[in-house]
Formats: structure tokens, sequence, C-alpha cells
């Protein structure tokens, strides 16, 4: 049977990921569609804040994007080895 506490940890790894993956998606897929010509274009936004928005705002989606990947990554490593930890020292 699982712990209740590791419950919490799970839903928090999950959630890390889901935000970590629509960041990454969001910064990457904005940066791509302008560039590539793909999907609608608004004709009410000139070519100069798009460039804005591609060389100021779309990197920050994509760094928030990857800090909450690799603090997903090390909450996880870290629960594993607080879990070894204490494994280790019940079977003493």
């Amino acid at each position: 049977m699982r712990d209740l506490r590791s419950t919490p940890a799970t839903v928090t790894r999950w959630l890390g990921r889901c935000v970590s993956a629509v960041l990454l998606t969001r910064g990457n897929g904005l940066e791509v569609m302008p560039l590539t010509g793909i999907g609608p274009v608004d004709t009410a936004v000139g070519e100069e804040q798009r460039n804005w928005s591609l060389t100021l705002w779309n990197p920050w989606f994509v760094a928030g994007g990857i800090a909450f990947g690799l603090a997903t990554l090390r909450a996880g490593r870290q629960r594993e080895a607080v879990g070894a930890q204490d494994r280790a020292s019940g079977s003493r």
C-alpha cells in the first residue's frame, strides 16, 4: 500500500511536468509559427511587434519551462534519495 505522503508529492511532480510542457510548447510553438508562416497571422499586429515578441517574451516562456522541468526532476531525485535512506536505515 502506498504511503499517503507520497500522493501529494506525485501530484506535484505531475503538475510540474504539465506546466513545463505547456510553457515549452507555448514558447517554442509561438517562436516557430511566425518564422515559418504556419498558422494564422494577425494583420493587426505589425512586423515590429512580432519581432519584439519573438526576442523579448517567448524566450521567457522557454526559460520557465526549462526551470519547471529541472525543478521537477530534482524533486523526484531528491524524493528517491530520501526514500533510499529511509529504507537503508530501517533495515539495520
